[in-house]
């Protein structure tokens, strides 16, 4: 999902490092491939289920005695995906009702999706 890098101009242990979350994280692992961290999905987000907004914390911290640390704040917007079908009623097929005043016919549609707006068209 994203990368934080760090950067120690010591030698040896002083110039050695670690990455970690500040706070347990469900969603998300830290790995660390030498100067970067690398943060990625344990499971898949959904945007309809909540899953909109991440914020967290990685601190940075050196072998160093005494030791040094630096935090940075990770933001992560979840963008809506059109990943949920669109749920309707069976096909209607409606026979000429001349000058009719009552109900003929009713669709009804569904979209799980938040951020969906249905449109509906006769043909």
């Amino acid at each position: 999902i994203c990368q934080v890098t760090a950067g120690d101009n010591d030698t040896g242990n002083d110039g050695q490092f670690t990455f970690a979350f500040t706070s347990v994280q469900k969603k998300f692992s830290l790995t660390q491939n030498g100067t970067i961290g690398e943060v990625r999905l344990r499971e898949s987000l959904d945007f309809d289920k909540n899953d909109t907004l991440f914020i967290f914390e990685i601190v940075v911290t050196d072998k160093g005695v005494p030791q040094r640390s630096s935090t940075t704040t990770v933001t992560i917007y979840v963008n809506d995906d059109n990943d949920n079908p669109l749920m309707c009623t069976s096909i209607i097929n409606v026979d000429k009702v001349e000058n009719s005043t009552t109900n003929i016919a009713s669709l009804s549609c569904t979209d799980m999706d938040k951020n969906t707006a249905l449109h509906y068209s006769l043909v």
